[in-house]
């Protein structure tokens, strides 16, 4: 590889991470803004975050009859009720006691729904939120939207919303009328 090859692939590696830091903000602040425009009850469960992970572990290793002096009882039933510890590569880890599958804390939302997208290629909402039900519980549905919104891959692919407005052919003899059919390709960028 020639010296300046190599510095152009810096170049755009550090730009991409740049930019992608930037996706990562900017799908938080959405997610943000999304969450606090909920009512309080919905607010507090739409997601868990790593603090309320970490009391959910350390709710589940409570020994039984322990005083609760740390978690409220509402707490430590609801966490008993939808909650079970599972030991994968010598660490407990918090997953769904129907589905026995791993939580998604929220500040991982962002990778997780990232490494699933792409797994399926793009695929589309229905398709990651497939994806990521197999593996993980509780990411919502909102944030693979507000995600989606940000793919860049995907927004390229969308057709756009304006139609092709066509015009009449008006012919002023026979044999004077040409027609073409026109193909668009906004949406497709060139490929060499």
């Amino acid at each position: 590889m020639y010296p300046l090859q190599s510095n152009k692939k810096k170049v755009s590696i550090e730009l991409y991470n740049c930019a992608n830091r930037q996706w990562r903000i900017n799908f938080y602040k959405e997610l943000e803004q999304h969450i606090n425009s909920l009512s309080e009850k919905f607010r507090i469960k739409s997601v868990i975050r790593q603090i309320a992970y970490n009391d959910i572990v350390k709710c589940l290793l409570l020994p039984k009859g322990v005083p609760l002096e740390l978690f409220g009882a509402k707490f430590i039933f609801w966490v008993k009720q939808h909650f079970i510890l599972i030991k994968i590569a010598n660490v407990e880890i918090g997953c769904c006691i129907k589905s026995k599958k791993p939580i998604c804390v929220y500040e991982a939302y962002y990778n997780v729904i990232g490494e699933a997208h792409v797994t399926i290629s793009h695929g589309g909402r229905d398709k990651t939120i497939y994806e990521l039900n197999t593996h993980y519980r509780c990411i919502p549905r909102f944030a693979v939207e507000m995600f989606l919104k940000q793919c860049v891959p995907c927004q390229i692919r969308k057709p756009l919303k304006q139609h092709v407005i066509g015009k009449p052919i008006i012919s002023l003899g026979v044999m004077t009328r040409l027609q073409i059919d026109l193909i668009d390709m906004r949406t497709r960028p060139d490929i060499l």
